[in-house]
């Protein structure tokens, strides 16, 4: 009986990667039907591990995106391919999170109208919707990256809607960043093949 003869497709860890920039979209190994997030050290011993082809290999500590999350990381996957675009997407999210999550003093003024005009132009130029209930918006991020109880505060001294767009964009840029340099999403894969 003849041998069957396999050959390698080259470098079994990079199989799995949708895009490596701005950020690193791979196709989950396993059966997930939720967008998942995972540091990048952890997920490169990860994919080490199961290139290796170790029979224990466990999924390290991540964050499921879902209660809100999965639109926000649906809307930056779909342009994955535009980084611009994906900073808009997350400054977006920045105000959708500041009107459904945070303490701001503008908005208990009536500029708050100015601010849900803004999100709704954003919304419809980039079609993105958050629909039913939303818990979270913002991608979580650990808090030795990023300080967001400096966030929180520094929110209370803003006085008018020049200044919290600026803030806003500010601050969406910076957790983006963080995101792309120190995170690697995983996409939804029912069948973990």
């Amino acid at each position: 009986m003849g041998k069957l003869l396999q050959f390698k497709k080259g470098d079994a860890s990079q199989d799995n990667l949708i895009t490596a920039h701005p950020m690193e979209f791979r196709r989950a190994r396993w059966s997930s039907t939720n967008f998942i997030q995972m540091r990048k050290s952890l997920s490169e011993r990860y994919e080490k591990e199961f290139d290796s082809k170790l029979q224990n290999t466990t999924i390290p500590p991540h964050f499921v995106l879902n209660m809100g999350l999965e639109y926000t990381i649906s809307a930056l996957f779909y342009y994955r391919n535009s980084p611009e675009v994906m900073k808009e997407v997350y400054f977006l999210a920045g105000m959708v999170d500041l009107l459904i999550n945070k303490v701001c003093p503008i908005l208990r003024t009536d500029l708050i109208r100015g601010l849900y005009n803004k999100v709704f132009e954003l919304r419809n130029k980039l079609n993105i919707f958050w629909v039913g209930p939303i818990n979270q918006v913002l991608l979580p991020i650990e808090p030795d990256l990023y300080d967001e109880s400096r966030y929180r505060a520094s929110l209370h001294g803003l006085k008018n809607l020049k200044d919290l767009y600026a803030f806003l964009m500010e601050e969406s840029q910076e957790m983006f960043l963080i995101l792309c340099k120190e995170y690697v999403f995983y996409c939804p894969n029912p069948k973990g093949d």
